[in-house]
């Protein structure tokens, strides 16, 4: 389904809702997997958080033990989206901790407002890589 280290655009606001709804409702619990999706509005230059976070934030991520992968989406009209995804809650906690920190240390004039945090159970997953080895795609 994602490609690591992508950054994907979504055509709306509310298409982004309907693409969280989608992982996080469809199917039963993945075991020991946790993911969290951080929207933000009101982004003021969505090219230079881009790059900010691609240079700054995601190496700070790396190190959180139990990360699985991290996706930057702009969604345009100001919005942009994260979703990390750690192998338990407490990486998955870890990581909004960090976001909160970084953004008011490093972006706070670029992402001026509060992001909605939602986290969870990530409930279906798949790669391309997994699909092909089951004959798919």
């Amino acid at each position: 389904m994602f490609a690591q280290g992508h950054a994907w655009r979504v055509s709306s606001p509310q298409a982004l809702a309907k693409f969280v709804r989608r992982i996080t409702d469809e199917c039963k619990e993945v075991p020991g997997m946790w993911g969290a999706v951080r929207r933000y509005e009101g982004i003021t230059d969505p090219a230079e958080a881009g790059r900010l976070v691609d240079e700054s934030f995601l190496p700070l991520l790396e190190h959180v033990q139990g990360f699985v992968a991290y996706y930057w989406i702009d969604a345009g009209d100001g919005v942009m989206a994260s979703l990390s995804v750690f192998e338990d809650q407490v990486g998955a906690d870890e990581s909004v901790r960090i976001a909160h920190d970084w953004v008011r240390n490093n972006a706070a004039t670029l992402i001026p407002n509060p992001p909605q945090v939602t986290e969870g159970h990530v409930v279906a997953t798949d790669t391309a890589v997994e699909m092909a080895k089951r004959g798919g795609r």
